[in-house]
């Protein structure tokens, strides 16, 4: 650049700074404009004017025009320096407009005029982009796109063969090749860096953040690789110095906590079973159980594994893969289900979504349908259009799709909505039971009950009346259960045989609880008691509120208080408390005032009311919590762990993996460090019997040379 260039641009920056204030304003449906003072610089004449892309500026004393559908440019003199000829025309805020126009009915080309309205780029170019003194272009090759970099007076900068060029800072372009790798570019065209980057940041402090795969380095203007990729993480800082983070490292560990093997990875799914999925940086991947990489970091996302396929995600499409890689379905789909031998895919194309069915060699069954759901033991269900029916294991119509809704499937029955009417076919598609008006409901493959009326019907599927009653029923799983007017429950099968009739021992009764060590519970007359199985009143109606019996107790609520009585109506320990459980293991969880603890069969408080929640866990240990921090108690109440962790999950052999701070690591029951709690991740994986951890290195300082 010149000094003569270097000058005019400063004053044309200067002008703009200081330029007059215009504004646009309509006439008779015609655009004029006029000066701060309200004077008419150029007349209404115009269908617009500024710029096509919506903006109005002044450039250089010049701006565009619009007439009779095309564009041109005018200057505050009201002289045309081009005739409205252009498809757009668009400022770059210097001394190049960038403009366009057909070539031929199904061409648009584009280049720039300069201030005086004079071709500075031809128009042979299919796109271009100004920043400072160059401008990127591009060309259409074939299907391909081919960028290149030159000068505002249309000399080559750098030729017009690549993927994509883009700024990265003052005087430097990034470059992309067709392998997908870039290189640094001076404005010059001089190649700072061979093709070896994939990806670089914009430059900052004269830095820019440049990655190898997964690792980071750092770069300066020179093209000099300051360090090295190898870094998780960079972030460059003022006074040549950067953050820098090293990637996570998972360590597998055997049962008796030995070294086995080391990965570096952000995430791993571990699960022992030689399919575990590992990503860095954004991108999936799978390794082996010794954590060897089998699958490279290709993948935006990665499945489950089925019969030895997975599914997999590539350029926001998804595809199914075999293990070793070799495709089964292109990465074509927007979602793609795998359910046993079948594969269900959604493809969705202007807002429309359509649903094919695939089998897990890649052969296509069927055509598309709107929906496809998954398979039922004897169809899958589709829907085309507003209409339901079913596809047989080849994507054949097995039940056509003419039915509002497939409303319940029992063996080769199915309820079906028809015409807003309810009937059955089997899966052949015929019908078995003519749509009616009553829904319709199945209780086996070959019985239902509709109810027309107040009157429950039993039929079997040859529209045989089996059974019918007016009473309160319940339909259970394999009888119904009938309220006579006299109290009495009748049990009858679907048969229509009578199972059996008992006079209810819960007549009167307004709540009944379940059976419990013989007894049942009962409220009657708002109050609570228990009967035995033969319904004989055994604890009188007496109580607020009741538990179930366990180990000879039950909980019972007076007078606002929680207690516990015995089988022979004994309050064994008195009602003080706001809060009970049902005796478990000679121990029960207790709370008064918003504190808990756990007192015996006698009512001795074993562990003191002091903690804010105690749960009991399956091997009938406690995690006790004080605040947001747990601990542990054994069995017999006694304290092994004092409150003081931020997580805890007991494993197998006595063993428990606690948190701090976000930083894991595992104690015996008794509060002895197996391993220091300094891990990022801990993790039991409960087949192979083996621990997962995560170091996660901390973020340190480097001073750039």
């Amino acid at each position: 650049m010149n000094r003569f260039s270097l000058i005019l641009i400063l004053v044309i920056g200067v002008h703009g700074l200081y330029a007059a204030t215009y504004e646009r304003f309509e006439e008779n449906g015609k655009i004029g404009l006029r000066d701060e003072e309200g004077h008419v610089v150029l007349p209404p004449d115009f269908d617009g004017l500024g710029w096509s892309d919506g903006q109005f500026s002044i450039s250089g004393n010049i701006t565009g025009y619009r007439q009779n559908g095309r564009w041109g440019l005018i200057n505050l003199q009201h002289q045309f320096l081009t005739p409205a000829e252009f498809e757009s025309i668009t400022s770059a805020d210097g001394d190049r407009i960038i403009v366009s126009k057909l070539i031929n009915p199904y061409t648009v080309k584009y280049g720039c005029l300069d201030l005086e309205g004079k071709m500075a780029i031809p128009l042979v170019y299919d796109d271009v982009d100004i920043h400072g003194l160059r401008a990127i272009v591009m060309t259409k090759n074939g299907s391909r796109y081919e960028y290149g970099l030159i000068d505002l007076n249309d000399r080559s900068v750098i030729p017009v063969r690549y993927q994509q060029i883009w700024p990265v800072g003052s005087l430097r372009y990034a470059v992309r090749n067709f392998d997908n790798k870039i290189a640094l570019s001076s404005e010059e065209g001089k190649w700072i860096t061979d093709f070896f980057i994939d990806h670089i940041s914009d430059f900052q402090f004269d830095y820019a953040i440049v990655t190898d795969g997964w690792k980071h380095g750092i770069i300066n203007r020179e093209g000099e690789l300051i360090v090295k990729p190898s870094y998780r993480a960079i972030r460059i800082l003022p006074d040549n110095k950067a953050e820098v983070q090293q990637i996570p490292v998972w360590t597998l560990m055997d049962e008796k906590l030995n070294k086995v093997v080391s990965l570096e990875a952000d995430e791993l799914n571990y699960s022992g079973t030689g399919w575990n999925i590992m990503r860095i940086s954004g991108r999936s991947g799978t390794c082996n159980d010794h954590l060897k990489m089998v699958l490279p970091l290709e993948y935006e996302q990665i499945g489950g594994l089925t019969n030895g396929k997975f599914t997999s995600k590539k350029g926001g499409r998804w595809g199914l893969e075999r293990t070793d890689g070799s495709p089964v379905l292109p990465f074509s789909f927007d979602s793609l289900c795998v359910e046993g031998n079948y594969i269900r895919t959604r493809l969705v194309s202007s807002g429309i979504s359509k649903w094919q069915l695939y089998d897990t060699i890649g052969i296509q069954k069927g055509r598309a349908y709107d929906f496809i759901g998954p398979y039922n033991g004897s169809f899958f269900p589709a829907r085309s259009g507003e209409f339901w029916g079913g596809l047989d294991r080849y994507g054949e119509e097995k039940i056509a799709c003419v039915y509002d809704s497939l409303l319940q499937i029992r063996g080769n029955h199915v309820v079906v909505m028809f015409k807003e009417h309810y009937g059955i076919i089997n899966t052949q598609d015929e019908w078995v039971i003519k749509p009616q008006k009553q829904p319709i409901h199945l209780v086996n493959p070959e019985k239902f009950v509709f109810i027309e009326g107040a009157t429950l019907f039993l039929h079997d599927v040859k529209d045989n009346v089996i059974y019918f009653t007016d009473n309160p029923v319940m339909i259970y799983s394999d009888y119904i259960l009938e309220r006579m007017p006299n109290g009495e429950e009748k049990h009858t099968d679907f048969d229509g045989r009578t199972i059996e009739t008992t006079q209810s021992i819960f007549a009167g009764a307004e709540e009944v609880f379940h059976e419990s060590e013989g007894m049942i519970g009962i409220r009657k007359d708002r109050k609570y008691g228990f009967v035995d199985l033969k319904g004989r009143l055994l604890i009188a109606n007496r109580y607020d509120s009741i538990g179930e019996f366990h180990e000879g107790l039950a909980p019972v609520f007076l007078v606002g208080k929680w207690g516990y009585l015995n089988k022979h109506d004994e309050i064994v320990i008195q009602p003080t408390y706001d809060k009970v459980t049902s005796f478990k293991n000679h121990l029960a969880v207790v709370k008064r005032a918003g504190l808990a603890g756990l007192v015996d069969a006698n009512g001795r408080e074993v562990l003191e009311l002091r903690y804010d929640s105690i749960r009991r866990l399956p091997d009938n240990h406690f995690i006790i919590c004080s605040g947001n921090l747990k601990g542990l108690a054994d069995a017999d109440g006694r304290i092994m762990i004092e409150p003081r962790f931020d997580s805890m999950v007991p494993l197998p052999e006595r063993r428990v993996v606690v948190s701090m701070a976000n930083k894991y690591g595992l104690l015996t029951y008794g509060g002895l460090n197996v391993l220091p709690t300094h891990f990022a991740g801990l993790e039991y994986i409960s087949g192979p019997n083996c621990f997962l951890v995560k170091e996660e290195p901390e973020i340190s300082t480097i001073r750039l040379k």
